[in-house]
């Protein structure tokens, strides 16, 4: 798991399962589209102090 945010918030990424359903099923797990997902929610925790989610 990749935690980014840090201090201000944690937002956990499940990567290696992002990344396994790419190479197995292809484009249909676009890692572009997770990472901007990603970016979102740390938006969101840099307005809401103690803001943690994780992300599959």
């Amino acid at each position: 798991m990749l935690v980014a945010g840090l201090p201000e918030c944690s937002v956990g990424m499940k990567v290696r399962q992002k990344v396994r359903g790419c190479l197995e099923r292809g484009k249909e797990d676009n890692i572009p589209f997770y990472i901007r997902g990603c970016q979102e929610h740390i938006a969101i925790g840099k307005t809401k102090p103690g803001y943690h989610v994780t992300i599959v």
